[in-house]
């Protein structure tokens, strides 16, 4: 695999993607700065083969797709990670994986985080947000976990999707919401929701 770097105030731009990785092994992708896709179906961070995404406070990941990952991927991010155009994801990991979202970063998008192949996990503090009417939030179409802190928001037009033949499980401690649609559907499993805490739907 390979090791990317982005130093705070530098920026890296592609039409394919900003940064792609490729070869057979995870890579390793650790963005300060402003990383962007200008193509029309570009990802801001493309790992090939999977690995691992940082993206810092004050740092931003754009493109058609945020973060795509065709590999198991762990994405940690405590800035802007956005899906900027049609149906793109902010963060779309095809193999599984986990997001990691801090409470002062974002994640937007059609999909706001998709995760399908295997489980994915994610840990919420910021806001996660699915902009399409007929996106979710979150999606993990091969079940896995959804843990959302008490300063924390999800809304989409479904909040959460938990789907496949895995049980899924939701801790909620802030706010979930579907704008069009269900704040959280599950095939099965459980949803634990704090006394403060708040599902909704439209």
């Amino acid at each position: 695999g390979s090791s990317v770097t982005n130093a705070a105030g530098a920026t890296i731009t592609g039409g394919t993607a900003g940064i792609f990785t490729e070869g057979s092994s995870p890579s390793t992708v650790v963005n300060s700065g402003s990383t962007g896709g200008t193509g029309s179906t570009s990802s801001g961070v493309a790992l090939g083969s999977g690995g691992s995404v940082t993206n810092a406070a004050t740092a931003s990941i754009t493109g058609y797709h945020g973060v795509s990952s065709n590999g198991a991927g762990t994405v940690v991010n405590a800035g802007s990670i956005a899906g900027t155009s049609g149906n793109g994801d902010g963060v779309t990991l095809h193999f599984g994986g986990s997001v990691s979202n801090s409470i002062t970063a974002s994640i937007t998008g059609y999909h706001g985080i998709d995760v399908s192949g295997h489980a994915g996990t994610v840990d919420n503090d910021g806001s996660v947000i699915g902009t399409g009417n007929y996106g979710y939030a979150i999606d993990l179409s091969a079940g896995g976990s959804v843990t959302n802190a008490a300063s924390a928001s999800i809304t989409g037009g479904t909040g959460i999707e938990i789907s496949g033949s895995s049980a899924g499980t939701v801790i909620n401690n802030g706010r979930i919401a579907g704008t069009h649609g269900d704040g959280v559907n599950l095939e099965s499993g459980s949803v634990t929701n704090a006394s403060s805490a708040s599902i909704s739907r439209s």
